[in-house]
Parts: structure tokens; sequence; C-alpha cells
């Protein structure tokens, strides 16, 4: 948030700022797209999908798990990538209010 007076919001509008922020590019609301539709992901197929390089891909989700929007899970041979349900439906609740 820069060098905003944040005193003057509550915690609740400046979490809900960092989500909006996070689906304030297009790549980053097709990734989060994909995961409402498939449920998990693994960043290599992002990568094929969006047409993006990996380091972009990275990026994105990097924004994304800052805002808690999405999780990682460990395998043994890989990662993926899952939507963080319980932020989608606080942002949706606030914007629902």
């Amino acid at each position: 948030m820069g060098a905003t007076k944040t005193e003057q919001y509550t915690s609740e509008l400046i979490r809900i700022a960092k989500i909006a922020d996070a689906l304030g590019h297009p790549a980053r609301l097709s990734i989060a797209k994909l995961l409402m539709d498939r449920n998990v992901i693994r960043p290599t197929d992002l990568s094929k999908l969006l047409k993006l390089h990996k380091t972009s891909v990275n990026s994105h989700l990097r924004k994304m798990r800052d805002a808690k929007l999405i999780d990682y899970s460990f395998r043994p041979t890989e990662y993926v990538i899952l939507i963080n349900d319980k932020t989608l439906k606080d942002f949706n609740h606030f914007i629902d209010a």
C-alpha cells in the first residue's frame, strides 16, 4: 500500500484490496478461472495453457499467493497449485455486501 495512510482503513479493507490487486491482471484472472474449473494445476501446465513463460507465471503466482488466493501442495515429484476457496468467499461476501 506504499505511503498511503493505512491506519485509516480496517484490516478487512486492506486484505480485500490485496485480493483485488492480485486479481487485477488478465493473466491472474485466467489462473483463478482455471483453478476454479480444475481445482488443482501444475505451474508447467499453466505456462502451456496461458502461453506465458514460466518466470511470468511464477511472478503472477507469487502475487496471488501473497494475497492468499492460492496455496501450494507438494507431491513427491512435483507441486500443484490450489485455489483458496475461503479467500474467494470472503472477497465475494465483501462485494455482495
